[in-house]
């Protein structure tokens, strides 16, 4: 059972030390917590008890997460990721 009402849907995109394109080909459903982070007294460090802001839902297409949201009554909201653009090039062409 879904116990949340907003969520952001989007494509991940590779890390930039990542040339390839294997495991990033789904869509991610995430939902929208408002997280209040809790400072610790002795440490400093923040971080909070909540877990729910960890969960994502990985889609194979955008259509089956959009059908997800409709069938639970989620609102969602779509992220756009620029697209990273490949320059081919080979080792010679530093010399040119």
């Amino acid at each position: 059972m879904v116990n949340f009402t907003r969520a952001k849907i989007y494509k991940k995109e590779p890390p930039a030390t990542q040339s390839g394109n294997k495991n990033i080909d789904y869509w991610i459903l995430e939902p929208d917590f408002s997280i209040t982070n809790n400072k610790d007294s002795l440490m400093g460090w923040s971080g909070g008890g909540d877990v729910r802001h960890q969960i994502k839902i990985k889609f194979s297409t955008l259509k089956e997460a959009e059908n997800y949201a409709r069938k639970n009554d989620i609102d969602i909201e779509h992220v756009n990721n620029n697209k990273r653009s490949v320059k081919k090039k080979s080792y010679a062409e530093n010399f040119k």
